[in-house]
């Protein structure tokens, strides 16, 4: 892993300059943007790593501890956003075919967690498994398209947010309540 250090610093130094002031600083941390593509992953590739590659969580814990470390003294809060890690699901939406399907699934962790957390639909569902190797991502024009957000609830929650939590004295979530369309078909049924 390689750190854009004098970054690192100027976001101390505006944290600090903030304090000063009296003006609250919150940080909103992500992990999307790189302004060193030529160093490490792309952002599209180092975005689906997070979801189901072990290095690059770590490499996630290891960043926010290095944003901890230049933030401790000044920041009033730190948080994540939903938003920034939300185009997985127009991904998913837009899975061309089978093949792609099962690979994002995979690639994700989708498959894996429908393993665990959906043992009933795993079963109805064995033979994606067989013929594919891991479950296919349901299509987002079925009630089955549900789980999809269940499961990026989950990895927010479940994977995201304690790591956050180990990192920052106060560690919260931007949320926000979207009516996110459940189709059966062509008709929106929730």
């Amino acid at each position: 892993m390689s750190y854009n250090e004098n970054a690192l610093k100027r976001l101390g130094d505006l944290c600090t300059l903030a304090k000063s002031l009296n003006i609250h600083f919150f940080a909103r941390v992500s992990y999307l943007w790189d302004y060193m593509p030529n160093v490490q992953y792309p952002t599209t590739e180092r975005f689906y790593k997070l979801y189901n590659d072990r290095k690059t969580i770590k490499a996630w814990n290891d960043y926010l501890k290095k944003i901890n470390y230049e933030t401790k003294e000044c920041s009033d809060a730190s948080f994540i956003s939903w938003e920034d890690y939300w185009s997985v699901i127009d991904r998913f939406k837009n899975a061309s075919d089978k093949i792609n399907s099962a690979s994002l699934s995979k690639e994700t962790g989708f498959s894996d967690w429908l393993i665990l957390n959906k043992k009933e639909y795993a079963k109805s569902h064995h033979d994606e498994l067989n013929d594919y190797g891991s479950y296919l991502i349901p299509s987002s024009s079925s009630t089955d398209f549900s789980m999809v957000y269940e499961w990026f609830d989950f990895f927010i929650m479940h994977r995201l947010m304690p790591i956050m939590d180990k990192n920052f004295k106060s560690a919260s979530l931007e949320a926000r309540v979207d009516d996110d369309p459940i189709y059966n078909g062509e008709k929106i049924i929730s």
